[in-house]
């Protein structure tokens, strides 16, 4: 069935109809649990199915004149285990109306004068930037559909597109690649290609061509942006002379790994001048009204090998004609800043700020002093996009318990419109709340999370309790947000306390301070996790002794470190880690691994530096694990995990690895996501609450995991 014909969540078995009926027939699970699925009668359960094909808005793109609103709606499916994406349009006076669905839908901006949208979709058999028509969906390429276009922005006056281009690989490349072999470089090079047979170097420089609309001409600009290697950012002045560029730099050993430079190019002229080369990122620059300065966000000139992973950021502003930038003077201090853009006056700054417990905008005089929040509240607000005159946005609002919609926004006033209902089922269904907690670690360092309970469980009822890490916010929760592998709300549907955890603040090092390091990115995070479990047993909410933890990427390797350094979990997931590993200096074949490792070791795994990784890696500690241990991994960095999993069979530790070809880092397939959900549910129902499905597909399954017991 078509994705636009399917049901918007297909019939399927209820969860819990399953589940009451196992436990009428099974005395495995605990009485307590009964009762608490007893109290959900009546209600409309969640599936698996319902988690893994809800409808995920993306990218709302408000129309210059702001009465219209485009945006794009993600939507798996199991049945074709795949996904698609549709274009959609909408008014504040009707409702949402589909103009395209593919594969893959990407890059959506407005055209200036509002009469269309342009995007990179399929069209006469090819992928490219193509003209979306409103009224019908009617396509037709903008450019040359032969030109790979990265990234592009309309002129403020539509008359002009920049586009980023450049030159695929050599056509003899592979070929030539193949019958002489290739000079390893590990500035070019890494794990990937070897498990990925590719030995391409890549395509050439990126390259930024101005295109035409009314002649159809494409001429060049910023070729002396010799040194960039990609372009992640291109912002129009509005007067339409100048255009601002930001790019990621050659590499060079006191870079940070994140570092993106900003320069600007004089269209009248050709000439590119620098706005900021400083070590570190600097990000999302945005022009005043006026065209004569530009606003980004940095977290300054610093030496990253002195503040190594420094994350406090702030806002900076470059003024033509030049010189350097002058730092906005700010109250509060702010993480993970992305940029800000002048308001609609020219006299204030607005700045989109996730921070951990909700994302919202926020307001600033652009001469500095305290921001507030454009919409009070605690609701999630995120991906905002205005209109030409700065009065009005699009964005995306959700909760906990409240599925993503596309809302139009007010700026003065905060107020917004409720455009779409693209999850209405979720209304009828039993989801658990969330709740934020706060607290500090032993060191005085604070963190926040939040507690999803089993629904129906009565207060002073102790419950097994998981903990998941790490990033999240007030946002929809089904899954661990993210994270595809976690079915938090079929978690706590089961009878766990759910802690979606986020770790404290990192604390800058300097390079090679492997005390310092190993503070910021293990022993603080662990002391966390620590307090946050005896807050939850002290209060009467968990069992200490049924405690699980899990996470996936560098929340893999915060699991592996907690069940390595501590005894308070009693079982755990991991996906897609294997950080900070011995091996790691070797199997990934890449200098920007090395950087790293020496930064955070203070060295190779040889010599003095030997102790260091002895004292921190997972590998080194395995014999100090107790904790039954799931991982899950794709090709490529399942490679570098092996160092654990081969260690932990060694000494005989309950350890079961799947990996799952040609997945990505966080799973998107909707089989793997599937099989994956249902992997880790069945996981800590049988190390923490001793209960097994008798699916008899399942057999095999429990048949391993009762082997690793003994």
């Amino acid at each position: 069935m078509p994705p636009s014909s399917r049901p918007p969540f297909p019939p399927c078995q209820p969860h819990f109809n399953r589940l009451k009926t196992h436990l009428m027939r099974h005395v495995l699970l605990p009485v307590v649990l009964l009762a608490l699925v007893q109290g959900v009668a009546g209600q409309a359960d969640l599936t698996l199915r319902d988690i893994i094909e809800q409808r995920e808005p993306v990218s709302p793109r408000i129309s210059p004149d702001g009465r219209m609103v485009a945006f794009l709606v993600r939507q798996s499916s199991l049945a074709d285990n795949a996904a698609r994406t549709s274009l959609h349009l909408v008014t504040p006076d009707s409702p949402p109306r589909k103009l395209a669905e593919e594969a893959s839908i990407s890059q959506l901006e407005w055209i200036p004068d509002n009469s269309g949208v342009t995007a990179v979709l399929p069209c006469d058999g090819q992928t490219a930037l193509c003209r979306v028509s409103i009224k019908d969906g009617q396509r037709r390429p903008l450019l040359d559909p032969a030109v790979r276009v990265s990234l592009y922005a309309w002129s403020p006056d539509g008359a002009r597109v920049a586009y980023i281009t450049s030159q695929g690989p050599e056509p003899d490349e592979a070929k030539r690649a193949e019958n002489e072999g290739v000079i390893y470089d590990d500035n070019v090079f890494g794990i990937r290609n070897f498990t990925g047979r590719n030995w391409s170097r890549g395509g050439g420089k990126p390259e930024i061509r101005i295109w035409d609309q009314k002649s159809g001409s494409t001429v060049r600009v910023g070729e002396d942006l010799t040194n960039a290697t990609s372009i992640r950012r291109l912002a129009w002045s509005p007067n339409g002379q100048k255009l601002s560029v930001e790019y990621a730099p050659a590499s060079k050993p006191e870079y940070s790994m994140n570092v993106s430079h900003i320069a600007v190019i004089d269209l009248r002229t050709r000439s590119t001048r620098p706005v900021v080369e400083w070590k570190d990122a600097s990000r999302g620059a945005e022009w005043s009204p006026d065209s004569d300065s530009l606003v980004f966000a940095s977290v300054g000139d610093i030496n990253p090998l002195e503040k190594f992973y420094e994350t406090r950021s702030g806002f900076y502003v470059w003024k033509e004609p030049g010189g350097p930038p002058r730092r906005v003077e700010t109250e509060e201090v702010y993480r993970r800043l992305n940029g800000a853009r002048w308001d609609n006056t020219g006299k204030g700054l607005l700045f989109e700020l996730e921070n951990n417990s909700r994302s919202c905008l926020y307001r600033i005089p652009a001469t500095g002093g305290s921001a507030s929040a454009v919409i009070p509240g605690t609701d999630h607000f995120s991906a905002f996009h205005f209109d030409a005159s700065g009065r009005k946005a699009a964005a995306i609002r959700q909760a906990c318990t409240v599925a993503p919609v596309i809302v139009l926004v007010d700026i003065e006033s905060g107020r917004y419109t409720i455009l779409t209902d693209l999850n209405p089922a979720f209304r009828s269904i039993r989801l658990a709340e969330g709740r934020e907690l706060r607290w500090k670690n032993r060191f005085g360092h604070e963190t926040n999370g939040f507690l999803l309970l089993p629904p129906g469980r009565k207060e002073g009822q102790k419950v097994p309790l998981l903990i998941i890490t790490y990033f999240f916010s007030n946002k929809f929760t089904t899954q661990a947000q993210w994270m595809t592998s976690y079915p938090a709300q079929l978690f706590a549907a089961s009878g766990f306390g759910v802690l979606l955890m986020n770790y404290p603040s990192e604390i800058a090092w300097r390079y090679g301070d492997f005390k310092a390091a190993s503070f910021s990115q293990g022993v603080n995070p662990l002391a966390s996790m620590e307090k946050a479990v005896d807050m939850l047993v002290e209060d009467g909410t968990a069992d200490r002794e049924r405690v699980g933890i899990m996470g996936w990427s560098f929340g893999a390797w915060l699991t592996e470190y907690a069940i390595t350094h501590s005894t308070i979990f009693q079982a755990a997931s991991a996906g897609e880690g294997g950080l900070n590993n011995a091996g790691q200096y070797w199997v990934t074949g890449a200098a920007v691994m090395r950087h790293y490792l020496d930064a955070f070791f203070g060295g190779p795994p040889l010599g003095d530096t030997l102790r260091n990784y002895q004292e921190a890696c997972p590998a080194f500690n395995a014999d100090r694990i107790s904790a039954p241990l799931l991982r899950e991994y794709g090709p490529d960095v399942g490679v570098q995990s092996l160092e654990l999993f081969a260690m932990m069979r060694r000494l005989g530790k309950p350890v079961e690895q799947v990996i799952y070809p040609n997945a990505p880092h966080v799973l998107d397939r909707p089989s793997h996501r599937l099989a994956s959900m249902q992997r880790n549910l069945d996981w800590f129902r049988f190390w923490l609450q001793q209960y097994e499905d008798p699916d008899p597909a399942k057999a095999a399954q429990y048949a391993r995991w009762r082997a690793l017991r003994h």
